[in-house]
C-alpha cells in the first residue's frame, strides 16, 4: 500500500518539468538526496535549492509541516556527546575515525526516528563539515541541502530554523566558491526573513553574509553597505552582539584597504577597537588580538612603524590571553611582532619573537606555507645584520627549499608579512 502511494506521488511529480529537473539534480548531487524525489510539494525550498534556483514565496508558504514525536533525552545527549568526540577526532587530524563515527552515529538515529526527525540535523551538518574538511564538496552539498530537508520538514520554510540553515549554506557555498548557488541561497534567506516577525538579528546576519559575497564579488562598495546595514540592525538589538559587529568593521576596514582607501579603513578598525576594549584590558581578548593585529600592519604600510609596533605588542599579549600560548593568532602575531622589530632595527628581540613563531608553527602548522617562508627570510635578515652568518645561511637554505616546494604544491605565494 505504501508502495503504491509512492509510487503515485512519483507520478504526480514527474507531471511538470520542474519535478523531473529536481530529481535529476538530486542524483547528480549525490544519493542522499534521493529522499527528495516525489516530495516536490512538500518540501518546496528544497527542492529549489536542489534546482540552484530562488523559491517563490507562493510555494513555500504552502510547504506542509511534519509532527515529530519527541526524542529522547538519552539520544540527545549521546547525540552531543558523539558530536563533541566527532570535533576532536578532527582536530586530532583524525578525519576518517570522525567520519565512521558520525555514519555510525546517523545510521543509529535514523534507525530509530527515521529520516526526517530533526535530531538528525546538528548530526547532518557534522558530518557535512567533516566532507568539507576531507575535500568531498558533493558528499558535503549533498549533506548541508539534507539538512535543509529535514529543518523545512520539521518546521517548516518560514522559519527562524530555516533561515539558519540557510546562512549556514550560503557559507559552505561562499568557501566552495559557488557564487551563483550561494546567491540563490541568500535570496532564500532574505525572502523568509520578510515573511517573519521579529526578526531584525536573522536579517542582519543575512546582510553580512550578503557582504561577504559581494567581496569574494570584489564589489566592495556593495559589500561595505551590506556590513554597515548590518552593523545597524544589531546595534538595535539589546544583546548587543559586540563580537558580531566587531567582525563586520573589520571586514569594512578590508574592503576599504582593497579600495585603496586606508584612512577609513583605520577609523574603522579603530571603532571595532572601542566595542571589545574595556578601559583596562580586552572584553574580548582573541577578538582584539585580531583587529590589533590587522590595524598594527595597515600602521606599518603607511609608514607608522612605532605605533604599528606598539599595536604588534598588544595584538601579541591579547593573542596569549584569548588564544592560548600555543595558537595560529599568536604565532602570527609573533611574527608580525617581529618583522615590526627587525624594521625598527631591534635585531635581537626580532629574533627571539620569530624564532618562538616559528616554534608554534612547528608544533600545530601554519594555515598557509607562505608564512613559513616569510619568517625564513626575516630571520636570515636579522642574523645578518647581527653578522651571525652560520644562522643566517640557514634560514637563507630553508627558504629556497620551502619556496621549491611550494612552487610545486597549489599553496598561495602571497607575501603576508610587511
Amino acid at each position: 500500500m505504501r508502495q503504491g502511494k509512492r509510487a503515485a506521488v512519483l507520478r504526480e511529480a514527474d507531471k511538470t518539468m520542474v519535478g523531473v529537473e529536481a530529481v535529476r539534480a538530486a542524483k547528480q548531487i549525490g544519493e542522499r538526496l534521493m529522499l527528495l524525489v516525489g516530495r516536490k510539494i512538500e518540501r518546496p525550498l528544497s527542492a529549489a535549492l536542489v534546482l540552484g534556483m530562488p523559491p517563490k514565496l507562493e510555494d513555500i508558504e504552502k510547504g506542509q509541516v511534519h509532527s515529530f514525536r519527541g526524542a529522547k533525552q538519552a539520544d540527545v545527549e549521546r547525540a552531543a556527546a558523539t558530536i563533541n568526540r566527532i570535533r576532536r577526532l578532527n582536530s586530532e587530524s583524525r578525519p576518517s575515525d570522525a567520519v565512521k563515527l558520525g555514519e555510525k552515529l546517523l545510521s543509529s538515529l535514523e534507525r530509530k526516528y527515521g529520516c526526517e526527525h530533526p535530531i538528525l540535523a546538528p548530526v547532518l551538518f557534522e558530518c557535512a563539515r567533516l566532507q568539507t574538511a576531507m575535500g568531498c564538496q558533493q558528499r558535503a552539498e549533498a549533506l548541508q541541502i539534507q539538512v535543509c530537508w529535514v529543518i523545512e520538514g520539521a518546521y517548516g520554510a518560514v522559519s527562524q530554523e530555516a533561515v539558519c540553515a540557510l546562512h549556514t549554506l550560503s557559507i559552505f557555498y561562499l568557501e566552495a566558491g559557488a557564487q551563483a548557488k550561494a546567491n540563490t541561497s541568500i535570496l532564500a534567506a532574505r525572502l523568509i526573513c520578510s515573511r517573519l516577525a521579529s526578526a531584525s538579528a536573522l536579517e542582519a546576519k543575512t546582510d553580512a553574509i550578503a557582504g561577504r559575497l559581494a567581496m569574494s564579488a570584489a564589489d566592495y562598495q556593495y559589500a561595505i553597505a551590506c556590513f554597515e546595514s548590518a552593523d545597524r540592525t544589531f546595534a538595535a538589538e539589546p544583546a548587543g552582539f559586540v563580537r558580531e559587529r566587531s567582525e563586520l568593521h573589520r571586514l569594512t576596514a578590508e574592503c576599504f584597504c582593497r579600495l585603496g582607501e586606508p584612512g577609513p579603513a583605520q577609523v574603522t578598525l579603530e571603532r571595532a577597537l572601542g566595542l571589545v576594549m574595556g578601559s583596562e584590558s580586552a572584553c574580548y581578548p582573541a577578538v582584539a588580538s585580531k583587529l590589533l593585529l590587522e590595524l598594527s600592519k595597515l600602521c606599518a604600510r603607511n609608514g607608522a612603524y612605532e605605533r604599528a609596533l606598539t599595536l604588534a605588542a598588544k595584538a601579541e599579549k591579547n593573542a596569549t590571553i584569548g588564544c592560548g600560548s600555543i595558537s595560529r593568532r599568536r604565532a602570527y602575531c609573533l611574527a608580525n611582532l617581529g618583522a615590526l622589530l627587525n624594521r625598527t632595527g631591534y635585531c635581537a628581540e626580532a629574533a627571539t619573537a620569530l624564532e618562538e613563531s616559528l616554534s608554534i608553527f612547528d608544533q600545530i602548522g601554519p594555515d598557509n606555507a607562505a608564512i613559513i617562508v616569510d619568517i625564513y627570510d626575516l630571520l636570515y635578515d636579522v642574523y645578518q645584520a647581527m653578522g651571525q652568518t652560520t644562522e643566517a645561511r640557514t634560514f637563507h637554505m630553508l627558504s629556497r627549499a620551502t619556496r621549491s616546494a611550494m612552487a610545486n604544491s597549489e599553496e598561495p605565494q602571497t607575501r603576508l608579512l610587511h
